[in-house]
């Protein structure tokens, strides 16, 4: 709910900013931007990957006391989980595509305007490949949630992007169009987000004991 609340705030912006004289609105618009850093929709989707990764290293933690032979590979989702925290609040994937363009040539196709499309495809495909025999691992009902929320947050980060940078390499990113092609993207990795932080605690509640995540104070 507080996802969709998000984007519904964020696209009625976009409609005052292009369709209206109130293109800043006292400074809101851009606060509530889906497209933007250090705005409330950007840190709503930190905290939800920094809760994922907190998640997933409870997970972690209850694999290790069984002794699971896929242990590191809910670490290494950890890991990544909060990488992808801090890059959702840094964007340092943004900081890559002026030097990856200079390295291949400006003449890139205009799906790939993201130049920093290819170094991810190319890892994802490397996790994905890295972890087949885990996910292969899982239970039936939670590969499939999983393959879901993977498709849909994918979907956006990826495909989505993709036609973006096709129509801004065409028409720019200053206009409607763009922008609400963008707010579909970003409407599909919170919609991952969401599925798959539901897939892990649908998971958890497969193991017989109790989970309870406790944090002492350091003294």
């Amino acid at each position: 709910m507080v996802s969709l609340v998000l984007i519904l705030v964020s696209l009625t912006g976009q409609y005052l900013r292009f369709c209206t004289v109130y293109d800043k609105a006292f400074g809101l618009i851009p606060l509530v931007d889906v497209d933007r850093e250090l705005t409330i929709p950007t840190m709503f989707s930190v905290m939800m990957l920094f809760t994922t990764a907190l998640v997933l290293f409870a997970i972690a933690i209850l694999k290790k006391k069984q002794k699971d032979r896929f242990t590191w590979s809910w670490y290494l989702l950890t890991l990544g989980f909060l990488f992808m925290a801090f890059d959702e609040g840094s964007s340092i994937h943004e900081l890559t595509v002026m030097p990856i363009r200079r390295a291949l040539g400006e003449k890139l196709p205009g799906f790939l305007t993201f130049a920093w499309l290819i170094p991810g495809i190319v890892i994802i495909l490397l996790v994905g490949i890295l972890l087949l025999r885990f996910y292969l691992s899982l239970p039936k009902r939670t590969k499939k949630l999983v393959l879901i929320s993977a498709g849909v947050y994918l979907g956006g980060l990826i495909g989505i992007e993709m036609i973006g940078g096709n129509y801004a390499s065409i028409h720019g990113i200053k206009n409607l169009t763009y922008n609400l092609i963008v707010t579909v993207e970003e409407s599909l990795e919170l919609a991952g987000m969401v599925l798959f932080l539901y897939s892990l605690f649908d998971y958890l509640e497969g193991f017989s004991e109790n989970v309870f995540l406790n944090f002492k104070q350091i003294k």
